[in-house]
């Protein structure tokens, strides 16, 4: 296995390592600067020159800006729980570039009816072996945590007091300073109009370079882009 990419073969003596070949240090172009594109250019600009291209005014303006996100360790698969468990320790750091915490206080509450009483306890043993915060909630506490509720029709429920809302925004900006910090562009009013393939003398074969509106292309991002 190559020594510095252990995902790639060595080569065959005939032949030359396409990984040797391959500089080290690439320019990156992420598309796109809401959530998922801030995330990606945080954890790629350490290694590489990353520009991130957005085709609005502003970062975040569509979907990232809309989201109401809540932390639950007791929702959806195994798979889904074991990954919202993982985060949380991401969601209560202090982090220094930020002011105020990623996480708010709230309670989440999931109501059954009196006839699905037997799996809510089961539902609520089951999230009480992952965290002591989700508990069987019965009728009388029920009505006093919330009193709209018709006792009548819901029974029981499964209370997880350590539920907490998401600062969406703050993580955006939590990510996007991390990139910045590490000399990541952002570049705004820059929507991609195509991408085309160049070829490069740095390496064999092509690379694509991401074409904007206003003109945006390899010539524009970094100098040392390839090292």
């Amino acid at each position: 296995m190559h020594p510095r990419f252990p995902g790639c073969p060595a080569a065959h003596p005939s032949q030359t390592n396409y990984c040797q070949r391959v500089p080290l240090r690439r320019v990156v172009a992420v598309i796109g600067g809401g959530i998922a594109g801030a995330t990606a250019a945080c954890h790629i600009a350490p290694e590489h020159d990353v520009v991130l291209l957005e085709q609005e005014a502003e970062l975040a303006f569509h979907t990232t800006s809309r989201s109401a996100a809540i932390c639950l360790e007791h929702d959806g698969n195994n798979v889904w729980r074991g990954l919202n468990q993982s985060s949380r320790s991401f969601f209560e750091t202090a982090h220094d570039e930020l002011d105020a915490p990623l996480l708010e206080p709230l309670p989440v509450l999931n109501v059954h009816l009196e006839a699905a009483r037997n799996e809510a306890l089961a539902d609520a043993a089951m999230g009480t072996q992952r965290t002591p915060a989700v508990r069987f909630v019965d009728t009388d506490e029920l009505q006093l945590l919330c009193p709209p509720i018709d006792t009548a029709v819901v029974g029981c429920g499964v209370l997880e007091a350590s539920a907490a809302s998401i600062d969406v925004m703050a993580i955006h900006q939590l990510y996007v300073r991390r990139a910045m910090s590490h000399g990541a562009q952002v570049l705004r009013n820059a929507r991609v109009t195509a991408i085309e393939r160049h070829s490069a003398a740095a390496i064999d074969g092509e690379f694509p370079t991401s074409l904007t509106e206003r003109g945006v292309h390899e010539k524009d991002l970094a100098p040392n882009r390839l090292r």
